[in-house]
Order: C-alpha cells, then sequence, then structure tokens
C-alpha cells in the first residue's frame, strides 16, 4: 500500500520527488520518450495531489502547472489546479481554469458551481 493511500502525504511526497528525479535523469531516447511523459504526469498529479491534501497549494498548483504543460486539456489536473488557486484566493486564476475545464467537458456539474462560487467571492472581495 502507498504511503497516499494511508493518508501519510508528507512520506508520499519524499517518494514521489524521488521518483521524479529518477525519471527526468532517464535517457531522452525515442524509445523512452512516450513512457517518460507518462510517468512524469502520473508522478507529478499525485504529488500536486498530496500537497493539495497538505494545504500547500502553490506548491500543489505548480506541479498541476508542469502536468499541463505536456497535456493542457487534462480536465482532472485543470479541475484541481483551479481549487488550488481557490483556495489561494486567486479567483481570476481558479475562474479561468474552470471555464477552459468548461470547454473541455461541459457535462460537469462542479465545474459550474466551483466557477460560481469564484465569481461571487471575487466581486464580494474586489
Amino acid at each position: 500500500m502507498t504511503y497516499r493511500k494511508l493518508g501519510d502525504y508528507e512520506s508520499a511526497i519524499d517518494d514521489y520527488s524521488k521518483e521524479l528525479k529518477l525519471i527526468e535523469r532517464k535517457q531522452s531516447d525515442l524509445d523512452s520518450v512516450n513512457s517518460k511523459k507518462s510517468d512524469l504526469i502520473k508522478s507529478l498529479k499525485n504529488r500536486g495531489f498530496c500537497f493539495a491534501k497538505l494545504g500547500r497549494y502553490s506548491s500543489a498548483v505548480e506541479d498541476y502547472t508542469r502536468v499541463l504543460e505536456i497535456n493542457p486539456t487534462n480536465l482532472h489536473t485543470l479541475m484541481n489546479r483551479a481549487i488550488s488557486y481557490q483556495r489561494l484566493s486567486q479567483y481570476l486564476k481558479a475562474i479561468a481554469d474552470f471555464t477552459m475545464s468548461i470547454t473541455i467537458n461541459s457535462q460537469v456539474p462542479n465545474i459550474y458551481f466551483n466557477r460560481g462560487c469564484c465569481y461571487d467571492r471575487y466581486t464580494n472581495y474586489s
């Protein structure tokens, strides 16, 4: 069982960080490029999730952003980054990510709800 599943997010972050270093050291030959991207995305998404669970939203945003640089239409990651921005009170960035999420999949009600909450917070606090 992984540290993440046990709720030991600090240990999970340490493991994902070690894993990311190993992935980044891999030779970038043509055979391993796609595998490297897939491994990199998985590790960054998981570490970002752990950062978010610990309330370290800025670090989560950094990992989610790296994933989106590789795969800009990764809906789950885009929504997680939007929620992290929301928790950081960066409502305009959250709104932008939620709006992009809607363009990817307009059938997810929570996206509209969360975007509406951000609009409400932004207009009440600006």
